[in-house]
């Protein structure tokens, strides 16, 4: 067992008793393993949607409960501009699959073209604003969100 507590780690053999750790450090321990696991839950969701890049239609494509959902964008040098998100009625209001949906994407630009994101339009800027630290490292030099 690994428990974290203020930065520094304390590891104890399975055979130990949990008492003799102090409360500060299980909570920590408990905190930490709770956002990993919502972190990589959501990775994994984001991983099994199915994003597809319409290159001509410039829009990344998922089909989703029979709809489509789209991501517009819009390639220049190095960077890729995300100007307009297009959700069917039914996930408008589905704050999980959107977030999910955008974290494909990023995903998908991260892994495949490696290019700089300038989210234009508000509900992917107020993602990646959620997730600043995340996705700082694919905003362009200057580009504040």
């Amino acid at each position: 067992m690994v428990y974290l507590c203020k930065g520094k780690q304390q590891v104890l053999l399975p055979n130990i008793v949990d008492n003799h750790i102090s409360k500060s450090c299980r909570q920590e321990y408990e905190r930490v393993t709770s956002k990993e696991l919502k972190k990589n839950n959501m990775e994994s969701k984001a991983l099994s949607l199915e994003i597809t890049d319409n290159a001509f239609l410039r829009q990344y494509e998922c089909q989703f409960a029979g709809d489509f959902a789209k991501v517009e964008y819009s390639q220049q040098e190095r960077k890729i501009f995300l100007t307009k998100l297009i959700l069917p009625e039914n996930l408008e209001d589905n704050i999980e699959f959107t977030e999910c949906f955008l974290r494909a994407i990023f995903v998908n630009i991260k892994d495949d073209k490696n290019l700089k994101v300038v989210p234009t339009h508000p509900k992917i800027a107020g993602f990646v604003r959620k997730h600043r630290n995340e996705y700082k490292e694919m905003l362009p030099v200057g580009i504040s969100i």
